[in-house]
């Protein structure tokens, strides 16, 4: 119990042992106001303890730079796999770090076809169909890099050898949250063969590569100050100030890096407007949520590097106030050539977007309020594993 609620019952408690009389009746009546306030007090410390907890919980979920990072797990690096028809296994363990969820993620696998097969293969035709069906397709595989289009090859496979591309099945995996502090993980598994390497008397390097395609967001929320005292004439103690953050992350690779409050006067009303500066400081790339994620992991195009975004004040958006962000859609990355290079990973582009309230605010004194930012977009990321193939006799 409360040590003030404790002092309160003492206090009633002596009380009651005195004689009887009006004033033991008033200082009764004292006690109960004495005891009653105590209580709100305690109870105001709880609730005030409590949504800090909540704030911290929520910082707690929404940081770190990730959302789904890949990594193999077989064959291992460098790996020395005899030719022909040596049986071996591609594993690739999926793990959602980021603060959302993924839902119908995709996964493409690169490898090159005149020295790696896989078992579960179906042909172009069936993969057609079943893309007409909208149905979980099964491991198979799409032929790349054929023939006289070269604008056929993905530009992170350009230039090698006859490429095929397997790919998994629509994966779903749950964000980090206040009740989970880790996301879900799942592996994918492929039964690989490998193929006569023919005239090649020396070992042979090669590569398997995966591409990973899935929708995201990120959410920041920062409590801002809406103060009326534009040109800081009032005298006293401010309650709160204009906000100035530099950001770092919000538990997903595309993030608000900076965010800068303004106020403008407008007839007597306050007009706040918001500078966010955004930023992809994920390892891949950004794509359009117009692009479907397997479409978008089996296509030779380059990501667009699309971003939209939402802003409110309040707590939800239900209550909230929408803000007008320009442009509400937007390209955060430009790639310098029309196919993507692997020396683009990793680069940062920055981008500043303005958000304001479409109505003037009519306040007499600052207060506080949340302030909601969602960015939603599509992401890309890599990884890739190198073999050794060798002939069994050589």
């Amino acid at each position: 119990m409360h040590p003030r609620i404790k002092r309160s019952e003492w206090i009633i408690t002596q009380t009651m042992k005195t004689p009887n009389n009006s004033n033991n009746r008033k200082l009764v009546r004292l006690a109960a106001i004495i005891l009653l306030v105590f209580l709100l007090l305690a109870l105001s410390a709880c609730e005030s303890s409590r949504q800090s907890q909540v704030d911290i919980d929520y910082k707690q979920v929404h940081t770190g730079s990730q959302g789904l990072v890949t990594g193999f797990l077989t064959p291992p690096e460098g790996k020395v796999l005899y030719t022909p028809e040596s049986d071996f296994q591609i594993a690739l363990q999926l793990d959602n770090l980021g603060a959302a969820d993924i839902i119908n993620g995709f996964v493409v696998f690169d490898y090159e076809e005149d020295y790696v097969a896989l078992n579960s293969i179906i042909s172009p035709e069936d993969i057609k169909k079943e893309f007409v069906k909208g149905e979980p397709i099964p491991i198979g595989y799409i032929q790349i890099g054929q023939g006289s289009n070269p604008e056929a090859q993905t530009g992170v496979s350009k230039g090698l050898n006859k490429l095929d591309m397997g790919y998994s099945s629509p994966f779903t995996l749950k964000g980090k949250s206040i009740t989970r502090l880790q996301g879900e993980r799942e592996i994918i598994t492929i039964d690989a063969i490998t193929k006569d390497l023919g005239e090649v008397t020396q070992a042979k390097p090669s590569f398997i590569m995966a591409a990973a395609c899935y929708q995201y967001r990120t959410e920041l929320k920062e409590e801002v100050c809406i103060n009326p005292d534009v040109y800081d004439q009032r005298i006293g103690v401010k309650s709160c100030r204009l906000t100035n953050l530099k950001l770092d992350s919000q538990g997903a690779p595309v993030a608000v890096v900076s965010l800068k409050e303004e106020i403008t006067l407008v007839k007597g009303a306050v007009k706040p407007q918001f500078i966010i500066k955004l930023a992809n400081v994920g390892d891949g790339m950004i794509f359009s949520l117009k692009n479907n994620p397997r479409d978008m992991c089996l296509s030779a195009n380059k990501p667009d590097g699309v971003v939209y975004i939402t802003a409110y004040l309040g707590d939800n958006k239900e209550v909230g106030e929408a803000l007008k962000c320009t442009p509400s859609e937007f390209k955060i990355e430009e790639y310098p050539s029309d196919v993507y290079k692997p020396d683009d990973l990793g680069i940062s582009y920055e981008r500043v977007i303005n958000c304001e309230v479409t109505e003037p605010i009519e306040a007499t004194a600052a207060y506080t309020t949340p302030l909601i930012i969602e960015l939603d977009y599509g992401y890309m990321s890599f990884v890739s594993r190198s073999i050794l193939l060798q002939q069994a006799n050589k």
